[in-house]
């Protein structure tokens, strides 16, 4: 992530979690103790994770969103067909899922995570003899997965979708993988919608989108102009 503030507030809500997780289940030992001991390392870790996201707003013409994300209005919003796309991320190892918002839900879904890590998954890890830095690794992996959906309630307006990396094998990292196919997998279906071109772009700069797509065997998809009026 860029803003290491959604990292440190992501933290601030796991340590909270951890703490109820911790409350509900007395003095935790055994496996319990072990996962929970791992996750509030991870919440008071120093410097950023390498993890990596998409993020979508279902807005195509917001002006925080041109003004944060598109040159001040100079650049272009692609939409996408949510169906297909969540199609296509599901394929090939990624995730795709709204964002939380309200801080009480934030630490009730890392704490659900918790929970299943304890009861569920680090047990069947361990009945297939996998070792305890691979658990370890994958734990934190989880976890950091899980706190990617979390974000300050500052920002609900951007109603945000993030699409994540969501392996969960130590032999293959997230940053092996770059790019998600935006074709259905089994329809061909093309992901793409529609092109939105910025505020303050030329109007010659649509007929050449529109050229570039239909030479891209994208021909169904929509380009439109923006409908604010922008000032650089």
């Amino acid at each position: 992530m860029s803003d290491l503030t959604e990292v440190s507030y992501a933290r601030e809500i796991l340590a909270g979690a951890v703490q109820q997780v911790r409350l509900d289940r007395g003095e935790p030992s055994g496996v319990a103790g072990w996962v929970l001991a791992i996750a509030e390392g991870l919440a008071k870790a120093d410097g950023g994770h390498a993890a990596y996201a998409t993020c979508f707003c279902p807005n195509w013409d917001l002006l925080s969103q041109w003004n944060g994300y598109g040159d001040r209005g100079a650049g272009f919003a692609i939409g996408f067909d949510r169906s297909i796309l969540y199609q296509c991320a599901n394929s090939q190892g990624y995730s795709l899922g709204p964002l939380i918002y309200e801080p009480a839900e934030q630490e009730a879904h890392l704490a659900k995570c918790l929970d299943e890590l304890i009861n569920e998954i680090v047990p069947d890890l361990m009945h297939r003899d996998t070792s305890n830095v691979e658990m370890g690794l994958l734990l934190v992996l989880g976890l950091t997965i899980a706190m990617l959906l979390v974000k300050n309630f500052r920002f609900s307006a951007e109603a945000e979708w993030r699409l994540m990396n969501q392996t969960m094998s130590p032999a293959t990292s997230p940053l092996e993988k770059d790019y998600v196919n935006l074709w259905h997998p089994t329809t061909g279906e093309a992901a793409i919608t529609e092109v939105v071109v910025g505020p303050t772009v030329h109007s010659d700069q649509v007929a050449l989108m529109r050229d570039l797509l239909d030479r891209k065997r994208l021909r169904h998809v929509i380009v439109r102009r923006s409908e604010l009026v922008l000032r650089r």
